[in-house]
C-alpha cells in the first residue's frame, strides 16, 4: 500500500492571501491606497510616520525603499512575526481564519 504524502501548498497561500490582508491582520494602515496597491510606513523597520511612503505593496508583492527588501506575503509575514517560512505559513492562515492548503 502506497503512503500518501501531503505538503503545504505555499504557492496557493501566496495566490489566495493578498499582502494587504496580512498587513491589516497586524494592525497596519496605508497612508495612500489605490485599487492595485498602496504605500505607507514600513512595518519592518518601525517607521511611525503615517505619511511615510517608503513601504509599497500590490496585491501579491511588497517592497520597502528604506530596508531595500521585498517579496511575497509569506516573506512579509515571516519577517514581521520573526518566524521561519513554514511556521509563518501556518500562522498566517490561522491568523486570517483560513485552512492551510495542502497538495
Amino acid at each position: 500500500m502506497a503512503r500518501v504524502r501531503y505538503s503545504l501548498d505555499f504557492e496557493e497561500i501566496k495566490r489566495s492571501i493578498c499582502v494587504l490582508d496580512a498587513l491589516t491582520a497586524v494592525g497596519w494602515r496605508p497612508a495612500y491606497q489605490r485599487a492595485k496597491g498602496g504605500r505607507g510606513p514600513c512595518p519592518l523597520h518601525g517607521s511611525k510616520d503615517p505619511r511615510s511612503r517608503s513601504f509599497r505593496f500590490t496585491a501579491n508583492q511588497w517592497y520597502c525603499g528604506r530596508c531595500k527588501i521585498g517579496g511575497d506575503v509569506l516573506r512579509l509575514w515571516a519577517l514581521i512575526q520573526d518566524q521561519e517560512i513554514l511556521e509563518a505559513a501556518y500562522d498566517l492562515c490561522e491568523s486570517l481564519g483560513r485552512t492551510p492548503p495542502y497538495r
